[in-house]
């Protein structure tokens, strides 16, 4: 049976419902702050490893929200550092030619080199004073504009910022032994001091805070964040296998590295910048801690006594940053223990059968292999939380925490490791802060240019408009639901205007420049607030509907936006509100949503083929791409954020500050901060509508709660499967496939598995679409101004967000029991250090009484007396040969075929 949203209390429509009651942040805990003198580190410095920040917190989602907001985290410091990359600089390559046909094949990198201002740059050019400095910059400087003629534009010098060098010098990685790296600190002259007083910062902030730069060749090489494919459920999965071709190392433990060897040159360099806590954030980061705990191992002064922590924005599969065996290899090796091991002859007999991959992660610690043998840089927190030298490690929300230590579906990879880390009291969830002034429906500082401002164009045709900014809410009016959705009428029809084909090729009036920008620069500005930005619009909004606008009448609007990829659920989203209209056959609402669909193409077809039918032609609109979602906020009602996993995900909250109601599912982070109406024992804080689901259910809990179409539909699915994969085993092997066998192949079966996400996507659409049901229904009752009030209060920063936490302690007051604590401090032996196990391996000649990988191989599969059973199933699954390699490498060996034959040959 369907089992649905409970309802709406119908009491809540005409009662008048109490203010909520938000801790006084008078009320919450001092931080106490211990000052004796430590060995090494101030109690009162803090440096923050973020390495997939892009410039300054700009453009880069979640994780960019929490770099910015740890700015603000100021108060009980008296220095704070963000470092990251260095990206987008000056990348040289050169073209492959076939010598024998004189055709170019190709283009390989060949180097790259720092970005600096150069000389020649016109008199009256403000950055003329900074010839020679390193400077970064998010816009992509192309080959056909010298980098003078890039800085002599106005438009362009808005997004450059200057730096200052700290420190240059070499390392060890991989096989190289002379590897240049360096750090930068960005310079606060005034075109610095103008961003960081826009984003809210004050001087006592702006004192306390540097953001320094680490330059390594591959991250330099990216032209941004994530340049590598390394985020996402879209790419992350594929990471390993794209990248790990070498011993070159992936990017960012490369650039981790690089840091920690930079690290002390800081308390020289900037006035004595000393931290006694680092804290490194996601997984691209984590690999720091493996080169801080050889450090401290060693004995080295600076590393004794400093605390060490991290935080897992996202630990499901996909954003842990996978390691290929190689890759985890070079973090743990010198370049000379790479090279004993590539000369080894136990290495090259692994070669030979076509076993390099297993022979290398037999040399690994298995305290770096997840509960599926692989190895991801998550692990590197865990493993050194079990020894205590990283005193902390959490998450991004309480509801994240228990749901990833109780449901073995969310994290499989990680699940028994957190559970046990968590049993060691080094494991928990701390909800992430909003800080940002800027995120506020009472501003317009927050949006992009384009929408804070009029923007001219120009159309093809030569006619010039101007299309009206944004409006903020009134301070004055702060409580008036009527005047929030006054404004958000005017913002609705300045978007509709903006979300128009007709645009294309418009040119952008620069006030900089004093003149009409090149063809398509008008229409960015227009549509995402911004130039130089990819997209396109699919589907489109009838015209009615702004003329309805204009014309007084109500046209809700849904909004979402977002990655399009497997956590978001943009997919999700979209079918929910198809669901609600074909049900309820409104004729009003609208549904706005946007992201980079490269990874969701059923989306964008879908939402051409929905164009196509008359119930929602010029209804639904899909910005594929790059999308504001700050002015989607702004001018939307209700944001659909169908999540398949949230472990925080702060696009609620940011939502909430614009007045726009979320709708979500019942997952994770968003589960802590969402209360809806139907919940009666929160009824003085609803501020959002929410399922009765995650995704991440059984197979048994997605049947209940499924529409009975749903559950035929998957088990008829299932049960084709099922026969499929007995007939297949009747015919190979003449028996009937073993129970346990059958279930673990029905597990690793894609269509089994596709069936399986469909039947619970039906049952996340469901719930959101009633979600979206309930929330027309209380549009013009008391249930709408009491949400819009909690919204009007909502209360998200560092000191007084506890009242979302079931322990009412703040983010701050956890921040400094769990990880900024100094007396947690806790030094490593050097048998604690995760090292290689090189026993393994005996250099270039072999003992004669060691029997090699080779014939080991030909043993195992010789011994056997030719039939394939369950049990050599199971065995050989473990390292993923299948029964095809298994008869294939039997005959070979019937056939007196050389043991050392590769074994891709077989394959």
């Amino acid at each position: 049976m369907k089992v649905n949203n409970v309802n709406t209390i119908d009491s809540l429509r005409t009662k008048k419902v109490e203010k909520r009651t938000i801790t006084d942040p008078n009320t919450i805990e001092k931080p106490q702050i211990n000052t004796i003198t430590f060995k090494s580190g101030n109690p009162r410095h803090v440096f923050h490893q973020i390495s997939e920040l892009s410039l300054f917190g700009l453009g880069s989602g979640g994780v960019g929200t929490v770099g910015n907001d740890l700015f603000f985290n100021h108060e009980n410091f008296d220095r704070v550092i963000e470092n990251i990359p260095l990206y987008n600089q000056d990348v040289q390559y050169t073209k492959v030619i076939d010598p024998k046909t004189g055709i170019v094949t190709g283009i390989k990198k060949d180097g790259v080199s720092l970005r600096r201002i150069p000389k020649g740059l016109a008199s009256d050019n403000p950055l003329k004073e900074y010839e020679g400095h390193v400077f970064v910059t998010p816009k992509e400087i192309g080959k056909d504009k010298s980098l003078i003629e890039f800085l002599n534009t106005a438009e362009n010098r808005k997004s450059v910022y200057v730096l200052e060098e700290i420190q240059t010098g070499k390392m060890g990685w991989g096989l190289e032994t002379e590897v240049p790296i360096g750090m930068y600190k960005a310079k606060k002259n005034d075109q610095l001091l103008t961003l960081l007083k826009n984003k809210g910062w004050s001087p006592e902030q702006i004192a306390k805070t540097d953001i320094t730069f680490t330059y390594v060749d591959a991250t330099a090489s990216m032209l941004k964040p994530y340049g590598d494919g390394s985020y996402s459920t879209a790419t992350g999965d594929a990471l390993a296998k794209k990248l790990s071709v070498g011993w070159q190392g992936l990017p960012y433990p490369k650039e981790a590295k690089a840091s920690i060897e930079l690290l002390p040159s800081l308390k020289e360099k900037l006035g004595g910048f000393d931290p006694k806590f680092v804290m490194c954030h996601d997984g691209q980061a984590m690999p720091l801690i493996q080169f801080a705990a050889v450090k401290n191992a060693s004995g080295e002064a600076y590393w004794q006594d400093k605390i060490v922590t991290a935080v897992g924005h996202n630990l499901n599969d996909g954003y842990m940053y996978n390691l290929g065996t190689k890759d985890a290899i070079v973090c743990l090796a010198s370049p000379e223990e790479i090279k004993q091991i590539v000369n080894s002859k136990e290495y090259l007999e692994a070669l030979k059968v076509g076993a390099e991959d297993e022979f290398l992660r037999g040399l690994l610690p298995k305290q770096l292999l997840d509960g599926r043998g692989q190895v991801n840089a998550v692990m590197f927190p865990l493993a050194y939380g079990e020894k205590g030298f990283v005193p902390m490690f959490t998450t991004v929300s309480e509801g994240y925490y228990k749901s990833i230590i109780e449901n073995e579906l969310v994290s499989p990879a990680l699940f028994k490791r957190l559970q046990e880390l968590s049993g060691l009291g080094r494991f928990r969830g701390i909800i992430n802060v909003l800080m940002d002034p800027k995120t506020s429906g009472f501003t317009t500082d927050g949006l992009t240019d384009g929408y804070k401002k009029d923007t001219k164009i120009k159309l093809k045709d030569g006619k010039e408009i101007t299309l009206e900014k944004f409006k903020a809410f009134e301070e004055s009016k702060k409580y008036d639901l009527q005047h929030v959705r006054d404004v958000k009428k005017h913002n609705k029809i300045s978007l509709l205007k903006r979300l128009n084909n007709d645009l294309k090729g418009a040119q952008l009036w620069s006030e900089a420049d004093q003149k009409w920008l090149e063809a398509g620069t008008g229409f960015s500005q227009a549509v995402t607030g911004a130039t130089g930005k990819k997209f396109e619009i699919i589907g489109g909004i009838d015209p009615k509907y702004l003329q309805m606008l204009e014309s007084g009448k109500d046209v809700p609007m849904f909004v979402s936006w977002g990655r399009g990829d497997f956590q978001k659920g943009m997919d999700t989203g979209l079918e929910a509100f198809v669901k609600f209209v074909k049900k309820t056959k409104n004729n009003d609402a609208i549904y706005v949503f946007g992201g980079d669909m490269t990874y969701l193409k059923d989306v964008v077809e879908l939402t051409k083929e929905l164009n196509k039918d008359p119930l929602f032609k010029g209804r639904i609109a899909l910005l594929n791409g790059w999308t504001p979602g700050a002015s989607f906020a702004a001018a939307g009602d209700y944001a659909v954020l169908a999540s398949r996993f949230a472990p925080c995900e702060l696009t609620d909250l940011e939502a909430m500050k614009k007045g726009c109601i979320p709708i979500t599912p019942k997952v994770q982070g968003m589960d802590q901060k969402i209360f809806d109406p139907s919940d009666i024992a929160n009824a003085n804080y609803i501020n959002g509508y929410k399922g009765a689901h995650e995704f991440y259910i059984t197979e048994g809990q997605a049947l209940q709660a499924a529409t009975k179409e749903s559950q035929e539909a998957f088990n008829k699915v299932k049960d084709d499967v099922i026969k499929q994969l007995q007939k297949d085993y009747k015919a190979k092997i003449g028996e009937e496939i073993p129970t346990d066998l059958l279930a673990k192949q029905l597990k690793s079966n894609d269509k089994y598995n596709k069936a399986l996400q469909k039947l619970r996507d039906s049952v996340i659409s469901d719930d959101i679409s009633g979600c979206i049901e309930r929330a027309m229904n209380d549009r013009n009752t008391n249930v709408a101004e009491q949400i819009w009030k909690h919204h009007a209060d909502l209360k998200t920063t560092f000191e007084e967000n506890g009242w979302l936490a079931s322990n009412k302690k703040s983010t701050g007051q956890l921040f400094r029991e769990w990880h900024y604590d100094p007396s947690k401090a806790k030094n490593l032996t050097k048998d604690d250090v995760l090292r290689l196990d090189l026993s393994k391996i005996s250099g270039p000649k072999t003992n004669s009484n060691t029997i090699s990988f080779g014939q080991r191989l030909k043993n195992f599969f010789g011994s056997k007396s030719g039939k394939w059973t369950a049990g050599i199933a199971t065995a050989l699954a473990l390292t993923g040969i299948g029964y095809s390699v298994y008869m294939n490498y039997k005959n070979k060996i019937a056939n007196n075929k050389p043991e050392t034959e590769h074994l891709s040959a077989i394959i």
